[in-house]
């Protein structure tokens, strides 16, 4: 859209009359999220209640309206990208966020990482690495009050908080392995995640426990157990030793699981209107 266009539109939008707003809004919706500075310089500056409330509208239209399309971009691949479908819930969450900000501290540390991972490293090896530098030299830890806070749940929370609930970190873990080929998947307890490394590079063949090498805990500074653990786990928690609850999942699968959780907590703490339309979003991963 053309900047005197586009000024024309914003000068309109103290026109009284809804059909006209109507048809404004529309214009500017179609322009995308190329103009959302422009609104946003034109909300500090305008002196009226109005039009500072139709530019809020259409603001968050234009702005879910990205999140919802680039979802449905990121599902429609074989292999979902974790990292940037975890950007995006924080965006939808925090429209005013600089993706590109969060984007650069999650590559640093998972340069980091690269660094150190020299050839020739074993499997808990690699995983030492990874553990060294987010719990070590990042201080990324877990936070125990409001775990069920929805800030909790989200990957720029964790970046600039170096804290997230259980689902976040284990989720952000999983970034990491993605970015890094490991073969790592999440398996899904009773009220917990945990992941899985497992020796073949996928889930393509039919995984069975024997294929799991350990299991890693990144709620508690990626601790490594193993299947033992998990035995002693389902008993003292009165669950049968299911297969289930030591097979890992699918991708697509975890990333259904942790948004549940995160609508469920934004219907718990009160935010109607942030649950129906990340319900929204949750039709991609039904």
């Amino acid at each position: 859209m053309h900047q005197k266009e586009l000024e024309t539109l914003i000068r309109l939008l103290d026109d009284p009359d809804d059909e006209v707003y109507n048809i404004i809004k529309l214009k500017l919706h179609d322009a995308g999220t190329s103009i959302i500075k422009k609104l946003e310089k034109t909300w500090e500056i305008v002196d009226n209640p109005l039009v500072q409330e139709r530019i809020e509208e259409i603001s968050h239209q234009i702005q879910f309206s990205y999140i919802y399309n680039e979802f449905s971009k990121n599902f429609l691949k074989e292999e979902n990208d974790i990292f940037n479908i975890l950007l995006l819930i924080s965006k939808f969450h925090f429209p005013e966020i600089d993706i590109d900000n969060y984007k650069t501290r999650f590559y640093a540390l998972l340069h980091g990482i690269e660094a150190e991972l020299t050839s020739g490293l074993t499997p808990l090896e690699k995983i030492k690495v990874v553990d060294h530098i987010v719990y070590q030299e990042y201080k990324i830890s877990r936070v125990f009050s409001g775990q069920k806070n929805p800030d909790n749940y989200l990957l720029s929370s964790l970046l600039t908080n170096n804290k997230g609930n259980s689902l976040a970190l284990t989720l952000f873990y999983l970034a990491i392995g993605q970015k890094l080929n490991l073969p790592l998947y999440a398996v899904n307890l009773p009220d917990n995640f945990a992941l899985a490394y497992l020796k073949m590079p996928s889930l393509e063949v039919d995984i069975q426990i024997k294929d799991v090498l350990f299991y890693i805990n990144p709620g508690n500074r990626g601790a490594i157990f193993s299947r033992i653990e998990i035995d002693e786990f389902l008993k003292k928690v009165g669950k049968p030793n299911d297969s289930k609850y030591y097979l890992p999942i699918s991708t697509k699968q975890t990333i259904k699981i942790y948004m549940n959780s995160l609508h469920k907590s934004y219907y718990d703490y009160g935010n109607k209107t942030k649950a129906k339309e990340f319900a929204r979003l949750l039709s991609f991963v039904k």
